[in-house]
């Protein structure tokens, strides 16, 4: 499953909601000769199992955590919960990511 930013998830290491902040691109599996197609195929299988995301979590005052896919689970909440969810973070965490915040609020107007 693909989450984008600002996605509300449960994860392993919260017991808390957490919004998904970014996808972590892993340049070095990326890079890489590409000798055969057996090589080719391995490569795909690994990289879509080990996909991970930038997540902030509420232990951490908002702050971040790296979960691979497989350990997230998307959730729906209202959106009056996740701006609950917000002001449980760190005063930082609404001046770096107003983009979030704002999209959450404006669908309480």
């Amino acid at each position: 499953m693909k989450y984008k930013k600002g996605d509300i998830v449960m994860i392993n290491n919260s017991d808390y909601p957490a919004i998904i902040i970014d996808k972590i691109i892993d340049r070095n599996e990326e890079s890489g000769s590409t000798n055969s197609k057996l090589k080719d195929i391995t490569n795909v299988i690994k990289k879509k199992s080990n996909i991970k995301y930038l997540v902030s979590i509420r232990e951490f005052n908002g702050d971040y955590c790296i979960c691979e896919e497989i350990n997230i689970n998307r959730i729906y909440l209202n959106n009056y919960k996740i701006i609950y969810e917000i002001m449980n973070y760190g005063d930082w965490w609404i001046e770096n990511h107003r983009d979030i915040f704002l999209n959450k609020l404006l669908f309480l107007i």
